[in-house]
């Protein structure tokens, strides 16, 4: 099911403390009340018509996801989160401003690297330069049927090269054991499971190998230095 990618990425997101992920949910909606919400909009209903599924009961099961308001698209490889790489491998001193901005890029990288979400392209950023903060909203290629190990491998290699870290992501990648990830995933029937027990596995390998690499940089550049995020 298409939903399952989506609705995995935000589980996992709040199962590290994550608030990244904008609150992302499945309903069962009539199909007659989705086709009236939508005959004004032709290409949403061009794409209802091509991967619709109607359950017995009449009802189509929808992605739902809370808006953005006021954000704006940034290219996640552009010249913008560049700067926020920059600042993370601290080449640059972080602005005052942007230190949630360079936390954000951080943990994207993170949630990205677990989920083993390679298609990562944009982001939506808050227009409100103060207060900027990342939403990750297009989470389609969490947990893939198929790992694209070597693209994965240059999402590790930029998270090698991070030099700041938020100390709250690391506590919550310890307390990410086993059986948090599995309540997250798979909780409820087997039906209900939005990550597969392989992928899952794999997912808590990633997390180890991770826990592994922030010890040696902690070893590295020392605590102050190294968890110096929010």
């Amino acid at each position: 099911m298409r939903y399952r990618p989506y609705l995995a990425f935000y589980r996992l997101a709040i199962a590290l403390g994550s608030r990244l992920v904008p609150r992302t949910e499945v309903q069962a909606m009539p199909l007659r009340d989705l086709l009236a919400a939508l005959r004004k909009d032709p290409v949403g209903l061009g794409l209802l018509r091509d991967e619709m599924a109607v359950l017995n009961d009449g009802t189509v099961t929808i992605l739902v996801s809370e808006a953005v308001p006021g954000g704006h698209e940034v290219d996640f490889n552009g010249a913008e989160a560049k700067t926020w790489r920059s600042w993370a491998e601290a080449h640059q001193t972080v602005p005052r401003d942007r230190r949630a901005l360079v936390s954000g890029y951080v943990e994207t990288l993170v949630l990205d690297y677990l989920a083993a979400n390679t298609r990562r392209n944009l982001v939506t950023v808050d227009v409100e330069a103060a207060a900027s903060s990342i939403h990750l909203v297009e989470n389609g290629g969490a947990f893939p049927e198929k790992l694209d190990l070597s693209t994965l491998d240059l999402v590790l290699g930029e998270l090698r090269r991070v030099s700041r870290f938020p100390r709250r992501l690391i506590t919550s990648l310890r307390a990410l054991e086993a059986p948090v990830a599995e309540a997250a995933l798979h909780g409820g029937s087997f039906v209900d499971w939005v990550v597969a027990s392989r992928p899952l596995a794999e997912m808590l390998e990633r997390r180890g190998a991770l826990l592994s690499l922030i010890d040696a940089r902690v070893a590295e550049l020392g605590e102050p230095a190294f968890l110096a995020l929010p």
